[in-house]
C-alpha cells in the first residue's frame, strides 16, 4: 500500500512539532493504534498510531483509503 505524506497540514505539524520522518516512518511500520478506527467526514476511515521513538512517544494519523495512505497529522 502506498503511503502519501504530501498534505500541507501534516509537513507543517512534522517541522512545528520536530518530528522527523524516520520516527514517522518508525510509528507507520512499527506502531499500534490507539482505540477504535473513525469514520470522518470524507467516508475515510482515520486511525492514530503510538510508538516510543528515540525516548518521544510519536502519534500519526492516517487517513485509509483504498489505494494509499494518506497521513494527516502528527505530535509527540
Amino acid at each position: 500500500m502506498n503511503v502519501r505524506m504530501d498534505i500541507p497540514h501534516f509537513q507543517d505539524r512534522m517541522v512545528e512539532r520536530d518530528i522527523d520522518m524516520r520516527s514517522v516512518l518508525e510509528v507507520l511500520r512499527k506502531g499500534r493504534s490507539v482505540g477504535p478506527p473513525e469514520l470522518d467526514q470524507n467516508g475515510d476511515w482515520r486511525i492514530r498510531m503510538r510508538r516510543m521513538v528515540a525516548g518521544r512517544r510519536v502519534n500519526v494519523v492516517v487517513a485509509v483509503h483504498v489505494d494509499h495512505v494518506d497521513c494527516i497529522t502528527t505530535w509527540a
